[in-house]
């Protein structure tokens, strides 16, 4: 793998370097190197006939990124992104469509036009990441890329950004599922605010949601940071029942001026649930493309939940971070469901609450942050998650996740 993926690099370097050489001002080769090592310890893995079983296993997984940029002609931009990841010892697994096989993607492939017309208008088409500041569509991870045409009319301090973006295609059935986007912002230089619109439309399930929201951030101090979002998601959640749902954040941070930087936060999460599924609406809020940690350990999916965040961080050297993060969990309805997003590292907290009790628990999540020079970084964490009255565990059957990681950017 290691050399198939090298020699894709290359070929794609060269290929860039001299097909257009006499057009060709710039190319920039960069990327990253990341492995993770993941222990869980006592986690509960559900099974069919309702009971759990409890299991300790760990495993280490690589993910490698080549990006190129080159700059052609004036305002003509081509990027190119390849992933590569996998899961250490691959080799002996004998089904290559399993979990742990190793994958090569094409992670970005798009072109940029800036200035189009001579206006302040930019262009890009192709796979690319779209990031908002919304959390409902965020690249923080770069684990969801899509087919998109994006454009961005810069009137500073006015911005709107427009997307239509293809997620799946189906020519024979005709059952397509794309997203549109309209965002507007306003940027000053203590607050920006953030109005959007997105519809989707999945031919499969004929769910056609609207979502409206709001973002805004501010700086009314210079140590001093709040931010803040509401949406809400309307329309069809299919083709026989009706959306109605919303979801909420609110937050704040500051760094004292005092030895080691001390620095406290707190947030305010909500994604609203449903607590009778027979009423013909779907209250559940659904992210679109969310990758954001809300405890390691847990994982909570954004819906049918309070979380109640406080974290401090501090800076005893000059490269090392330390950092507490506590959570509080509440169901938003007591219905009896599976908390856990499947798309995180660990496939989230899959046990099946009791839907007698409203409280989910409690986690603690301690990290440490060494920046070992300009181009290495490494993080270590232990979370320790404590069910509430909401699973039938007992409340102090605790699950533990450590993770290790080493950061090579280049």
């Amino acid at each position: 793998m290691k050399k198939l993926f090298m020699g894709m690099s290359a070929a794609l370097v060269l290929c860039l370097a001299t097909s257009g050489y006499a057009e060709t001002q710039n190319v920039k080769v960069s990327g990253e190197l990341r492995t993770r090592g993941y222990q869980l310890i006592d986690w509960k893995i559900p099974n069919e006939d309702g009971t759990l079983t409890k299991e300790t296993h760990g495993w280490f997984h690589t993910r490698a990124l080549v990006d190129v940029e080159a700059d052609l002609t004036d305002n003509v931009m081509v990027a190119v992104e390849i992933e590569g990841l996998g899961t250490w010892g691959s080799a002996l697994v004998e089904d290559p469509s399993t979990w742990r096989d190793w994958s090569v993607n094409l992670e970005q492939a798009y072109v940029k036009l800036s200035e189009l017309y001579y206006t302040p208008l930019t262009a890009k088409i192709g796979r690319q990441y779209i990031g908002l500041s919304t959390f409902l569509v965020t690249d923080a991870e770069k684990r969801f890329t899509y087919d998109a045409f994006a454009a961005a009319l810069d009137f500073y301090p006015w911005t709107v950004f427009g997307c239509y973006a293809k997620l799946a295609e189906s020519m024979e059935l005709d059952q397509d599922f794309d997203i549109y986007v309209l965002d507007v912002r306003y940027e000053a230089e203590s607050f920006a605010i953030d109005g959007f619109v997105i519809y989707e439309q999945e031919d499969v399930t004929d769910a056609k949601p609207l979502i409206f929201g709001l973002v805004g951030t501010a700086s009314p101090l210079q140590s001093l940071d709040l931010h803040g979002e509401i949406d809400f998601e309307m329309g069809d959640a299919n083709s026989s029942q009706d959306l109605e749902a919303w979801a909420l954040e609110l937050g704040g941070a500051y760094i004292f001026d005092a030895a080691w930087e001390p620095a406290v936060s707190l947030r305010y999460i909500f994604g609203s649930g449903d607590d009778d599924p027979a009423d013909g609406k779907v209250k559940n809020f659904n992210e679109i493309g969310e990758y954001d940690y809300l405890g390691y350990a847990y994982s909570p999916i954004r819906s049918n939940i309070h979380i109640i965040n406080a974290s401090l961080s501090v800076l005893p050297m000059e490269n090392l971070t330390l950092i507490a993060d506590y959570y509080h969990y509440i169901q938003a309805e007591s219905v009896a469901q599976s908390m856990g997003d499947i798309i995180q590292d660990n496939g989230g907290y899959l046990p099946l609450t009791n839907g007698t009790s409203d409280k989910l628990g409690n986690e603690l999540d301690l990290i440490a942050e060494y920046d070992y020079s300009e181009d290495v970084s490494t993080q270590l964490y232990v979370a320790w998650f404590m069910p509430g009255d909401a699973y039938s565990s007992p409340a102090d059957d605790t699950i533990v996740e450590i993770r290790g990681e080493i950061l090579v950017s280049f």
